[in-house]
């Protein structure tokens, strides 16, 4: 059985709603540690620098702060000429500066052959040259704020000039423990990672799929999922095969927006859009592709599904080119039923108080319709119980 994402236009109530069901796969982010990395990219390739962070994501002193650590936990540092205490670095920290550090030279090496292809930078190159991504700690001891679920994982990719942050900006995150996911999968971190992989998927209905990553034991491990469920990669020992974790830094932190599973159909406005030249105007908060290609304006978030499996509806308030209001249905479901709720519409047309279908159409990827199986197609193994879902 497979699932359909598909968009739904119809016509409703007072606004003259137009609600279109699409199947589709959606087309549709400081530290509170100091070592925590900010890198600011000049456009023009003038600067790059690593600074240190503070609990609102503004360049700061590069004193380390042990407010949130014990005295246990700092070790005494014979060349202070105050013998004051040396704070020790949690490996959170430890991971962060890596990354941060990874990011700044090959942001430097990649400004140079940006957008070209290089046996250094395979992928697809980033949508802007100027990067504003950062491997951040704000939540690593903070949780971030939600109404349902309490989490703080570990180290996030953002964009660190959108303020403020939620799991609506986070791209992906890096979960680090000293247990063996490899041998024991009710360990906290497995329950963890599919927790943050969920809130990301509800908060960006927009994302195709989520990818996160673990580092269990020096074992990275990537953590896939999307409306069709989870794969977990066999692990890789990073301290045997390094360029395996700098290739999925390198691809994670300077690839296109795809790597993230953003719906190129669509676009989601944040801060950083004015310097994208993203004119959506006042009244919008992003931008959506119809049948034809042509550009729709969302007014607002009507309503969304809160599953994550054999779900991801979600309705939006949106006008066309010439300030006609709809309502937009985008939604993912089985094959044999993307044409179901169509097929009711058209039947009941014209009834009082019933909302008119103006347009369905499924929703494409590479000129195919999208679907979590046309997402998983190198995967060489799929699961007996595999549901294929149409976008």
């Amino acid at each position: 059985m497979q699932l359909e994402c598909r968009y739904w236009l119809i016509a409703s109530g007072n606004l003259k709603n137009i609600g279109t069901s699409r199947n589709r796969n959606r087309h549709a982010p400081d530290d509170t540690d100091s070592d925590a990395e900010e890198l600011g990219a000049d456009c023009d390739g003038s600067s790059i620098s690593a600074v240190s962070d503070t609990s609102e994501g503004s360049s700061a002193s590069a004193a380390a702060d042990t407010s949130d650590q014990s005295w246990g936990s700092q070790g005494y540092n014979p060349d202070n000429p105050n013998r004051k205490l040396t704070p020790k670095r949690t490996p959170e920290q430890k991971w962060a500066r890596l990354f941060n550090t990874i990011l700044l030279a090959m942001c430097m090496a990649y400004k140079a052959t940006f957008p070209n292809h290089s046996p250094t930078y395979p992928f697809e190159p980033a949508d802007h040259k100027c990067l504003h991504w950062q491997w951040s700690l704000q939540f690593c001891n903070v949780s971030i704020l939600d109404v349902t679920n309490i989490q703080k994982p570990d180290i996030v990719l953002l964009n660190h000039d959108v303020q403020p942050k939620d799991w609506g900006h986070i791209l992906t995150c890096v979960e680090i423990t000293e247990s063996d996911l490899g041998t024991d999968h009710s360990i906290p971190l497995f329950n963890s990672v599919i927790t943050k992989g969920y809130l990301m998927m509800r908060e960006q209905p927009w994302r195709r799929f989520i990818v996160l990553f673990s580092l269990a034991v020096n074992h990275l491990h990537a953590h896939y999922m999307d409306h069709s469920g989870l794969i977990i990669t066999h692990p890789i020992l990073i301290t045997a095969n390094p360029t395996h974790l700098v290739n999925m830094l390198n691809t994670m932190s300077l690839g296109n927006s795809k790597v993230y599973g953003m719906d190129p159909t669509m676009h989601m406005c944040n801060e950083s859009c004015e310097d994208m030249q993203c004119k959506v105007g006042d009244q919008a908060i992003s931008w959506i592709e119809d049948k034809q290609r042509q550009k729709l304006l969302i007014i607002s978030m009507l309503w969304r599904s809160q599953g994550l499996l054999s779900h991801g509806n979600i309705c939006y308030h949106i006008r066309d080119k010439d300030g006609v209001k709809y309502t937009l249905k985008d939604c993912w479901v089985d094959e044999a039923k993307k044409d179901h709720e169509e097929k009711v519409l058209e039947i009941v047309q014209g009834i009082p108080n019933v909302v008119t279908l103006i347009a369905a159409w499924d929703v494409e990827y590479e000129g195919e319709s999208d679907s979590t199986l046309h997402i998983r197609n190198h995967h060489s193994k799929l699961s007996p119980s595999f549901c294929c879902k149409y976008h």
